[in-house]
């Protein structure tokens, strides 16, 4: 282990602590400036950590997946998932975790004895010390090259995980679920809701399911649902998924009429015309899917809310993925994370990747 000298670049100072063993090198690197407001007795601008796997094939540096993780427990799928999708379509892999300013010490490390908190770096250090054995133990099995771990400091962790997401031009944002109870279930864990809202990309919010190699591509007919189903075709031909292409009809919504592809419909309707919208929403399903160039199955439910239909439909048919557009065709779902996505990502017992 060595620390290189500090090299000063204008206002800024830089700092690196680098440490190599036989099968990675570890850098972490201090940025202080002038200019940034104080932390405790330091100004802090940024600390970085970069690890670089030591094995012999080149990887591409386009378009990476970025996994953003913590220390609650939901690490462990999202860098799986991750790396499942790094791996099979030979692209870049950044681990992303961040530390929360005013740095909550207890949270991020726990106790440590004779621990002054003005001692940001000595923090750092260890945190990223942390998130690098947190990578190791899932042998995730990458390329030279192919994984990448930096962690930031902010006051708001969403803010940057979608900041680097957009300074990447990450091609998918992982997150991991903690759980289905409690408050964490309530409100998805504010960091990953609000990470869905915002990216700039597609995002997989990782929950672990047994593998059928099946996803559930839901929607609506809108054009943000025909890039879901863009985006599902390239998932399904790199990870061999079979496709069931699914679309609900809500037949008890007063707004039915302006979220229908065949234009006004009444909320209720007799059972044969029921059953031909049925018939001919089942052959724009497969139209879709010919145009897709893919081989799927096509479904269709009628009933009441379509999040929870999209929800049982995805556990009835053990769907390991469900994938869907970010909002629907209506109101103020067009302009954030719409309230179906939201109730669907919350609610799953999958994974749930939500295109914008």
């Amino acid at each position: 282990m060595r620390l290189h000298p500090a090299v000063i670049f204008g206002s800024e100072r830089h700092e690196s602590l680098a440490i190599e063993t036989s099968t990675c090198r570890l850098t972490v690197t201090r940025k202080s400036c002038a200019n940034a407001p104080p932390v405790g007795p330091y100004r802090v601008e940024r600390f970085e950590l970069s690890v670089t796997v030591m094995t012999d094939e080149e990887v591409s540096t386009d378009h990476p997946i970025l996994v953003a993780v913590g220390f609650d427990g939901s690490a462990r799928e999202a860098l799986q998932q991750g790396a499942l999708r790094a791996k099979t379509t030979n692209t870049p892999m950044t681990v992303l975790h961040v530390v929360h300013r005013p740095i909550p010490i207890v949270a991020e490390m726990g106790n440590l004895p004779g621990y002054d908190r003005g001692d940001e770096p000595e923090l750092m250090r260890r945190v990223s010390e942390r998130v690098t054995k947190l990578v190791e133990e899932q042998a995730l099995g990458l390329k030279k090259g192919q994984l990448r771990i930096e962690v930031d400091v902010a006051e708001t962790p969403h803010a940057a995980i979608v900041s680097k997401a957009d300074q990447v031009g990450a091609r998918l944002l992982v997150v991991g679920h903690r759980g289905h109870s409690g408050f964490a279930r309530l409100v998805l864990g504010s960091v990953a809701r609000r990470v869905a809202r915002t990216a700039p990309c597609p995002v997989l919010l990782a929950r672990s399911h047994a593998p059928s190699r099946r996803m559930l591509v839901t929607t609506d007919f809108s054009e943000v649902a025909q890039r879901a189903l863009e985006f599902a075709v390239s998932e399904a031909r790199a990870l061999d998924y079979e496709i069931v292409l699914h679309h609900h009809i809500e037949l008890a919504s007063p707004l039915w009429s302006s979220l229908s592809a065949f234009g006004p419909i009444p909320p209720q309707m007799d059972e044969e015309t029921l059953r031909q919208v049925e018939a001919a929403t089942q052959q724009l399903l497969r139209d879709q899917l010919t145009r897709a160039g893919v081989t799927g199955r096509v479904l269709v439910s009628a009933g009441s809310a379509t999040d929870e239909a999209i929800v049982h439909v995805a556990s009835d048919h053990g769907a390991e993925l469900i994938v869907m557009g970010s909002h629907g065709r209506t109101g103020v779902q067009r302009i954030a994370l719409g309230s179906t996505t939201e109730s669907v990502l919350m609610h799953a017992h999958c994974s749930v990747i939500a295109v914008h």
